[in-house]
């Protein structure tokens, strides 16, 4: 049965980093850092609530990369707050102006086990959870080190801190939408044979398989298919919309000068989180900024620990990370870095 790449406009679809609203047939925003290409556009969309929510976050994100890793935490998490509301007033969706988190430390030794974060059932975090489609109900709690090893872009980071750590994220090499011959469509991906073993089949997603009939490479697919005709476009990519939002639910992004993509396992551990990383890391930063404000000084004694060198590699990377990806959110347009130009804060930039 013949098989070929889906394309708009002459151009291969592949994944996106919108969940909410991918532009799939604009072209990629090339530049240095989304800061004035999401200011500009929320003024054209008339949206001046987000746009003042924006340029804080932009304050408070300059403010951070001037400042220690001790201090760093409070104004990166002002800077999550602000366009977290950005984001919520452009789609509606701000309800309640509460954080949405609360944290503590449990007792016994400075560890990341031992900070605790609550996902509350009102404010901001939970509205942001609703919005991406993450089935968010009940308040939930988790501890630092669980929500740090559910994060792509410090993942190296943490197998090298906790070396029995498991592997959680597969690096997906390349990837796309492919249709037969009867308009049936379906995603696939490639997984370098190097981070393939005996089990990687096992820990395959629910919804995901082997594709069995590649020989030369290690393939796996959604199983769901859709259909997809080039002469219904406007149908088409809504329904290429909605099948992509079920993929994104597995399927991560790492904002680098070229975005490199994350299969996450499905893997019978109690530390394996549901949501996403954007949630994950405004939590993180939020009782990190805790200890920032109110005990700088258990804070300091946690960069001082084994685990310093993770949590500097969050501190330092999670900033453009997250704001990377609510400024994809927001417009529903891909961003690259061009190779000339970092974020101020580079290492956010770097690639796992």
């Amino acid at each position: 049965m013949n098989r070929e790449p889906v394309k708009i406009r002459g151009r291969s679809v592949t994944l996106h980093s919108s969940v909410l609203a991918p532009r799939f047939s604009a072209a990629t925003v090339l530049c240095p850092d989304p800061w004035d290409y999401v200011s500009l556009w929320l003024q054209r969309k008339h949206q001046e609530e987000a746009g003042f929510y924006w340029g804080q976050a932009r304050q408070f994100y300059r403010a951070s990369t001037m400042l220690p890793h001790t201090a760093s935490p409070l104004s990166s998490y002002y800077c999550f707050l602000n366009a977290t509301k950005a984001l919520l007033f452009t789609s509606s969706a701000l309800s309640s102006k509460e954080h949405g988190v609360a944290g503590e430390t449990d007792t016994g030794q400075c560890a990341l086990v031992n900070e605790l974060v609550t996902f509350k059932t009102g404010g901001v975090l939970p509205a942001l959870c609703r919005l991406l489609d993450e089935g968010y109900q009940e308040e939930s709690t988790y501890n630092l080190k669980m929500l740090f090893w559910n994060l792509p872009f410090i993942h190296r980071a943490y197998t090298l801190t906790y070396s029995s750590a498991s592997e959680l994220f597969l690096p997906i090499n390349t990837h796309g939408f492919t249709r037969n011959n009867t308009k049936e469509t379906w995603f696939w991906g490639t997984i370098q044979k190097r981070y393939v073993t005996a089990k990687t089949k096992e820990t395959l997603p629910a919804g995901f398989e082997y594709d069995e009939g590649a020989v030369d490479r290690w393939v796996f697919r959604r199983k769901k298919r859709f259909k997809w005709s080039g002469h219904e476009l406007k149908k088409s990519l809504e329904t290429l919309t909605n099948y992509h939002r079920s993929i994104r639910k597995r399927v991560f992004p790492i904002y680098a000068t070229k975005n490199r993509w994350y299969l996450k396992k499905s893997l019978e551990e109690a530390d394996v989180v549901t949501h996403s990383p954007l949630p994950i890391v405004y939590a993180c930063m939020h009782r990190l900024s805790e200890l920032s404000r109110y005990n700088p000084r258990h804070l300091a004694r946690h960069l001082e620990l084994q685990h310093n060198w993770l949590l500097a590699e969050f501190l330092e990377s999670a900033p453009a990370q997250f704001i990377h990806g609510i400024a994809a959110e927001i417009t529903g347009d891909e961003f690259l870095v061009p190779d000339s130009f970092r974020m101020e804060r580079g290492s956010g930039m770097r690639e796992r």
